[in-house]
């Protein structure tokens, strides 16, 4: 039997509220400094900032999301990465289509299971992801089933 919504309140919002360098043709992990809420302790700023890292098991519905410096070159691409070996969710669009990259999936994770949110462009120069509100950049998890 699923257990009720009410005790499904693992939940994890994290941002970084700097600008990160994205090198030319390299796949960087995003870091993120701000725990926006966690309700799991799936979140910690201090060691390995860049992962939200599961300590319930369960079906969980991941975002994230990154707004690139101005640039028309080239493509944007996120993707979510499990356990430093799988990539489980990916975007990939030119420059032209969108200055903004997001990814979602609904994944089932296990307890240590972590995830990291990577970005990946090919301007023929290095980029930032920038700060813009509290939308970008930012990785969510929100424990769904």
């Amino acid at each position: 039997m699923t257990a009720p919504f009410s005790t499904l309140n693992q939940s994890v919002r994290v941002r970084n509220s700097s600008n990160q360098e994205i090198a030319n043709n390299t796949t960087t992990v995003l870091n993120f400094n701000d725990t926006k809420f966690d309700t799991d302790h799936m979140h910690d700023i201090v060691s390995n900032n860049s992962r939200i890292t599961f300590q319930t098991a369960g079906k969980y519905l991941v975002t994230g999301q990154a707004q690139w410096e101005s640039n028309s070159t080239g493509r944007r691409m996120l993707d979510i990465f499990l356990n430093n070996g799988t990539i489980i969710a990916a975007t990939d669009r030119s420059a032209i289509e969108q200055s903004r990259s997001e990814v979602v999936t609904l994944w089932e994770f296990n307890t240590g299971d972590y995830i990291e949110l990577r970005a990946f462009q090919d301007s023929g120069s290095a980029l930032d992801v920038i700060v813009s509100g509290e939308n970008s950049p930012h990785f969510m998890a929100v424990r769904v089933g």
